[in-house]
């Protein structure tokens, strides 16, 4: 028992033995002050995120896979930061846990069955624990923001079938190549609109050889992509074009996660360069 844990009401002792040990902990000098006054502080938020710290580090730079058994997900966790300030009373048992402001995730090469994105950022906002050897921790909300390079998304339009090629050249703006007008020199510049769950790209201008046109009669001004329902309420909430890099920015309004702490920390300490975490799909 640490002299910390005097002040720890769920950690009193209940059998002679540990009331001996207690006594034997109790701070007397002002280094054991100290410490006491610092382990007052660890609430289990507090001492969640030193176990996501711990587990970040440990990972760090290694390919990460998380499995659900549904969309299993691929990546390289780069970072993790939290903005969080440990309460100045202590935690007693039954209170309600106090609100960890934000946690940010980096992470790169994230894959998945249906693409890949090069970066993303991972903001959790407002989150709390509900502790346990299986914790649930809740977040609302969790914003996203992800970067896909030139590289990247062709080969999504390869995978997908699309008959053109799309260049992101431009500020706001890309060029479409059709395939099949290729020979002819046949482009057009598009710009993308989000609107709700759909993409709409406008054709800006459309060039055939030399010669440029605002509008043909026979080519659409607007082409519109209906976007997919996502999980848990996942929104895309915002999208950019800059030369070279599409940006897509989401949000969910409310996530859940349980977390089996036991197999996290026994994943995290495996050796190797792929990490496997299996996901609670309840």
């Amino acid at each position: 028992m640490s002299p910390a844990s005097f002040f720890r009401p769920d950690k009193w002792p209940r059998t002679p033995a540990q009331f001996f040990e207690a006594a034997a902990s109790i701070p007397l000098t002002p280094a054991e002050w100290r410490d006491a006054a610092d382990e007052v502080r660890r609430s289990p938020s507090r001492m969640f995120l030193d176990m996501v710290q711990s587990v970040a580090r440990s990972v760090a730079g290694r390919e990460l896979e998380i499995r659900t058994g549904d969309s299993d997900v691929t990546l390289v966790l780069d970072d993790v930061t939290y903005d969080h300030d440990p309460p100045v009373v202590p935690w007693i048992p039954g209170n309600e846990l106090e609100v960890v402001d934000e946690i940010d995730i980096r992470a790169s090469t994230v894959r998945w069955e249906a693409g890949q994105i090069d970066t993303l950022r991972i903001g959790v906002r407002n989150v709390t624990l509900d502790p346990g050897v299986v914790a649930t921790v809740y977040a609302r909300p969790v914003e996203l923001e992800g970067e896909i390079g030139q590289a990247t998304f062709d080969e999504w339009l390869r995978s997908s079938g699309a008959a053109f090629d799309i260049v992101l050249d431009g500020e706001g703006t890309a060029t479409a190549h059709p395939h099949d007008w290729r020979r002819w020199g046949v482009r057009a510049q598009v710009a993308p609109v989000l609107e709700g769950d759909r993409i709409h790209l406008d054709v800006l201008r459309i060039w055939i050889g030399p010669f440029s046109f605002r509008r043909l009669r026979w080519v659409p001004e607007r082409h519109t992509i209906d976007l997919p329902t996502f999980d848990r309420g996942l929104a895309v909430i915002g999208l950019s074009v800059s030369p070279g890099v599409l940006r897509v920015r989401g949000h969910i309004p409310e996530w859940r996660e349980r977390v089996h702490i036991d197999q996290v920390v026994r994943a995290a300490g495996v050796v190797g360069n792929h990490v496997i975490f299996d996901r609670d799909p309840a």
